[in-house]
């Protein structure tokens, strides 16, 4: 499987190759799903493993589907962590950007019965599953009922022009502005200032 650290620096590439070649995008990133799950429900049909054999599907978790050994299963284990890191990484990235969203996991979190996997290949969604990953997505994705803009006032000082951006809360990420170029994150001047701790804690 690819390592964490190269799957890591393609994401972030590919991110930044979309944030600024279309920085009005949005870009939703879906968890990798459970395939130890697939294994689970399909691990005893003769059909499903032979067609996983033959057509050398997802090898590193589905070989030797029947297999009951320690090794085997250890194998699978990896495999299962291995997409879990994969997660994790998506979601790290994603964080960096406002326009991004991540389904916090939401598909791998999706459960699915044999009738959500395609008999062409055992592997794939079928329509029905297809439709159960696009409920579960469209729920996870942005907000797009929401229809309140952020506000932005200005103003200037001594020759200076000034701006102050806020937002509702209402599943903001964050505030982007751009003057010419790229987006840059907007930082409300007022909260990035270090927190001071006085002994009775920390102030607010």
């Amino acid at each position: 499987m690819t390592p964490v650290s190269t799957f890591r620096t393609q994401l972030e590439k590919a991110i930044a190759t979309l944030s600024t070649g279309l920085p009005n995008a949005r870009v939703f990133l879906s968890s990798i799903p459970d395939v130890y799950m697939l294994w689970a429900i399909y691990k005893d049909s003769f059909s499903a493993r032979t067609v996983w054999s033959l057509a050398g599907i997802c090898q590193s978790m589905l070989a030797n589907a029947g297999s009951t050994s320690s090794t085997d299963q250890a194998r699978r284990l990896r495999v299962r962590q291995r997409n879990i890191d994969y997660n994790t990484q998506l979601a790290a990235v994603c964080a960096a950007y406002v326009h991004c969203r991540y389904d916090g996991g939401t598909v791998f979190a999706t459960a699915f019965t044999r009738s959500d996997v395609t008999t062409r290949d055992y592997f794939h969604p079928s329509v029905g599953g297809q439709t159960k990953l696009a409920s579960a997505t469209w729920g996870a994705t942005f907000n797009f009922g929401d229809s309140t803009p952020p506000t932005s006032t200005g103003a200037i000082d001594a020759g200076l022009f000034s701006v102050t951006s806020s937002a509702d809360d209402a599943g903001v990420k964050g505030v982007e502005y751009r003057l010419a170029g790229a987006w840059s994150r907007y930082v409300d001047p007022s909260r990035s200032r270090p927190a001071r701790r006085s002994r009775g804690g920390p102030s607010t």
